[in-house]
């Protein structure tokens, strides 16, 4: 009939504005930093000396990182893809900081053997921040079983869009 007709043309038409919202950035997101903008992550590198025996004398050294926020959402992301515990994104982080200084830290201290690299608590939040600024990730709280509460998070349909752009393998390359 013609009353279905226009209900299911009504039902496509709102599909439609739902699918844009979804995609749609925050609100003044569009003069934040994205992509292949950059940004400097400090950290903590832990050194072990294993030449004088144990117990073995770890040595701490600060230092910083320049990323684009295109490498962190790629670090970040697959952990990102069902809901995860934001020491998740920590870890995920962590490593990428250990990866880009592992060669510069080896040649700075050529004796000693490189434990954990440890992302400061300004950079992690600064991170975590910029993704939820740019609608990538969408943060609750979550309550495990014993009633602890611990702060989760999932990438927004803006987040998986951008991580699969920034990171799928695309065909015929």
């Amino acid at each position: 009939s013609a009353e279905i007709v226009r209900l299911r043309q009504i039902n496509d038409q709102l599909t439609q504005e739902l699918n844009k919202v979804a995609l749609a950035r925050p609100p003044g997101s569009e003069t934040l930093a994205k992509g292949d903008d950059q940004v400097e992550l400090a950290f903590t590198v832990t050194l072990t000396d294993r030449r004088k025996g144990y117990p073995y004398q770890p040595y701490r050294v600060s230092g910083s990182r320049v990323f684009t926020l295109k490498e962190l959402l790629i670090a970040c992301g697959p952990y990102l893809l069902s809901e995860s515990k934001l020491s998740n994104v920590k870890s995920a982080l962590n490593r990428a900081i250990k990866d880009k200084s592992l060669e510069e830290i080896t040649e700075a201290y050529p004796d000693l053997e490189i434990g954990t690299a440890t992302i400061q608590e300004r950079s992690l939040q600064l991170v975590i921040v910029q993704f939820a600024a740019l609608g990538y990730i969408q943060i609750s709280t979550s309550r495990d079983d014993s009633g602890k509460e611990t702060r989760v998070a999932v990438l927004t349909s803006v987040g998986r869009s951008e991580l699969v752009s920034a990171s799928a393998v695309r065909r015929g390359l």
